[in-house]
């Protein structure tokens, strides 16, 4: 068996080890609230009432289903996407189309991330409009809910900050800098510009 081997069964392991890690907590979660459900623990005592309770318990049992049932079909669609081939018959495509460029793979690497969140909102989708307007929790609308996507609230959760345009000390003069930092602090892009830097 050679590196690679080696690395992609690490890597393997390691996400179905996380899945079965959040399958088990999410049991456990469901044992401690069902075990709890009858009376109200007295840290809640006057802040909500019985009703608020009981619909939160019943709430987060629920949210507790749907967990059981995404996240397998999560690791499904992550291990499908690492090990089928798509990500280096995406990478060759993509740089055929559009070269070979710096901007080029920084692109396709915005593209990996945004597809990798977007393969959660329709569970998302469905505990927002589906769960929580059952139970009563949902202050959000259709239209703010895809906005927030659209303006990169999902790329927020990964990590990725407004960048540092001093890692363009070759591209960039000093009199075009200043402008373009108030430009990119607008952009998700920190990590993308950091490794552009390493070129």
């Amino acid at each position: 068996m050679d590196a690679i081997q080696v690395i992609q069964w690490l890597v393997a392991g390691l996400v179905v080890l996380k899945s079965a890690s959040e399958f088990f907590l999410d049991r456990l979660n469901a044992v401690y609230v069902r075990e709890r459900a009858g009376k109200m623990p007295p840290v809640f005592q006057g802040m909500i009432d019985e009703e608020i309770y009981a619909r939160s318990v019943d709430y987060t049992l629920a949210k507790n289903r749907l967990d059981q049932f995404s996240n397998p079909c999560g690791l499904i669609i992550l291990l499908s996407a690492l090990f089928s081939g798509f990500l280096p018959w995406s990478y060759d495509v993509f740089l055929d189309f559009s070269g070979e460029s710096a901007w080029a793979k920084a692109a396709w690497i915005i593209g990996i991330i945004f597809l990798f969140s977007a393969k959660e909102w329709p569970w998302e989708w469905y505990r927002q409009f589906r769960l929580e307007e059952r139970f009563g929790f949902n202050k959000t609308t259709l239209r703010l809910w895809i906005l927030d996507r659209i303006k990169g609230a999902e790329w927020a959760q990964t990590g990725i900050v407004p960048p540092n345009p001093s890692c363009f000390p070759t591209i960039l003069s000093r009199r075009v800098r200043p402008l373009l930092w108030r430009v990119w602090r607008l952009l998700p892009l920190e990590p993308v510009w950091r490794s552009l830097d390493r070129f």
